[in-house]
């Protein structure tokens, strides 16, 4: 992929994602205030995990990373359409299967996996299941047409399936208060997936790029085994993840009532910086070929996404509570909501910078053919995610779950930097950052006594890290320099197209006819 459009292209992901993350943050507000930290909420969050985690290995970052290249290989064989529908309706077919004996054995299936969850909150999440099942073999058919759009070097369904599933979510939010029936919530889950995939299929078949009709038994099998034959050293992440989730979920339910949906809340925050920065700029990694100039590469990258991206975290430590106050706090969303969801936040602040680079690593891992690598650094990180939530959950709580996170991120990230061999370059140049970083976490601490309220708080906090960051970026980082440089210049030579020639005017007016 040529720099311009490997440029274009995560812009448009990056795009999308902001806009999905702008209609989330709408969306969890809203959830928030009508359901807070309640049994409902809890439900709802745990009835998602359940009807994810058994088509774990076919969601999430194995699909791209397999799938992708597989597409290309076969577009260049000629014999893409055929191989690419068969696996869609393979994979549909089962996902269909797994959807029916979700359903069929909800109660067994909530009390297996949610056993600290009271009476209202077990049957709320039955009942969430149930129809949120249907939505499974669509969310597989989404992952699975997302990554032949990217194959064919486009991001309409990857930009638009945050956005559409949150104004769905939001379109049951509105019916629940509506009539006061909170299963409507999960019927615009299970709408939103549907209508994404729906429209992915469409498009493509328009475009002759995928066809039910070209669809046969024997390329399905082929195209399943090969799928998984290249997955398998990734086959890891989704089971360790998911193992991770559910020890997570687990440990949670056993909590106070509202733990569950208070570290989701606290993910709609800090997630952020992974949706907007992390898997745009790691798909454009993944669709590179090897390159020579890799310590360039990573150093380009690096250097100023660790000059922001600690900052940040110890923005969001400093601040959790007068930023959950702020977004969630009103309606349903009392203190003790407050406090778990801030007390998560802290704990994944800890490592959110890691977590943010050590994706994009991971990235260059799978574009150099190291996948196997890439599988056994993932495990590490979320077996050390798992113990940690063990070790602190109990004495921790909201804060130990958060903390686990943090951890994750951590070994991520040193994972990866020994795996690629620059493991010294990293700690270099998260030694030139950590002066700011220290510095505006101290200030930051003191600058909260200043103030009563949130709203002013963080205002003086984004005004002190902003003006700080900008003074500090051009100085210390060639590369926000030279970028800002490179923007400055852009916009001058904008500037001077939309002007006209000097005595343009006269010569128009002149030459028009009397």
């Amino acid at each position: 992929m040529r720099t311009s459009s490997a440029l274009r292209f995560a812009g448009q992901l990056m795009l999308g994602a902001v806009i999905g993350k702008a209609f989330g943050f709408v969306r969890e507000i809203l959830f928030a205030k009508y359901l807070g930290a309640t049994a409902a909420a809890d439900s709802f969050r745990g009835a998602t995990t359940a009807v994810l985690v058994p088509i774990a290995p076919l969601q999430g970052d194995l699909v791209p990373s397999t799938l992708v290249p597989l597409f290309r290989e076969w577009a260049s064989q000629g014999r893409s359409l055929r191989m690419a529908s068969s696996l869609c309706l393979a994979f549909g077919a089962f996902a269909t299967a797994l959807a029916a004996l979700v359903a069929l054995f909800a109660e067994v299936y909530v009390d297996l996996l949610f056993g600290g969850f009271g009476s209202d909150a077990r049957a709320m999440t039955i009942a969430f299941v149930q129809v949120m099942a249907l939505a499974m073999p669509a969310s597989v058919l989404v992952a699975c047409l997302s990554c032949v759009e990217i194959g064919l070097g486009r991001s309409r369904m990857t930009s638009i399936r945050a956005s559409v599933q949150n104004v769905s979510v939001l379109t049951g939010i509105g019916v629940m208060v509506w009539t006061g029936e909170v299963i409507a919530i999960a019927w615009a889950f299970t709408a939103g997936l549907v209508l994404v995939a729906l429209y992915g299929l469409i498009m493509l078949w328009r475009e002759g790029q995928i066809s039910p009709c070209e669809a046969r038994p024997a390329s399905g099998v082929e195209a399943v085994v090969v799928f998984f034959r290249r997955a398998r050293p990734l086959l890891i992440q989704p089971l360790a993840d998911q193992g991770n989730t559910l020890i997570e979920k687990l440990l949670a339910s056993s909590l106070a009532v509202g733990t569950v949906a208070s570290l989701d809340y606290a993910r709609t925050i800090t997630e952020t910086v992974y949706y907007a920065v992390s898997q745009p700029v790691g798909y454009v990694m993944l669709g590179q070929e090897k390159a020579a100039d890799l310590p360039a590469r990573v150093r380009a990258i690096s250097r100023p996404l660790l000059h922001l991206a600690l900052p940040a975290s110890a923005f969001t430590i400093t601040f959790a509570t007068d930023i959950t106050a702020l977004v969630f706090g009103r309606g349903a969303f009392r203190a003790e909501a407050i406090a778990f969801t801030a007390s998560a936040m802290q704990g994944i602040g800890l490592g959110l910078w890691a977590t943010t680079l050590g994706w994009i690593l991971v990235r260059m891992l799978n574009a150099q053919h190291r996948n196997g690598t890439a599988a056994k650094v993932l495990a590490c990180a979320y077996a050390a995610n798992m113990l940690t939530n063990l070790a602190t959950a109990r004495w921790l709580g909201a804060f130990g779950l958060g903390l686990g996170e943090a951890v994750r991120g951590l070994v991520l990230l040193a994972g990866t930097a020994h795996a690629l061999g620059y493991a010294d370059l990293l700690a270099r140049l998260i030694a030139q950052a950590a002066p700011v970083t220290l510095f505006l976490a101290t200030a930051g601490f003191l600058l909260r006594t200043e103030f009563a309220d949130p709203l002013p708080r963080l205002l003086a906090g984004s005004v002190l890290y902003g003006g700080v960051l900008l003074l500090w970026l051009p100085l210390c980082v060639p590369e926000a320099g030279q970028l800002a440089r490179g923007l400055l210049r852009r916009l001058a030579v904008l500037l001077r197209r939309r002007q006209p020639p000097a005595g343009s005017e006269c010569e128009a007016a002149a030459t028009k006819p009397s």
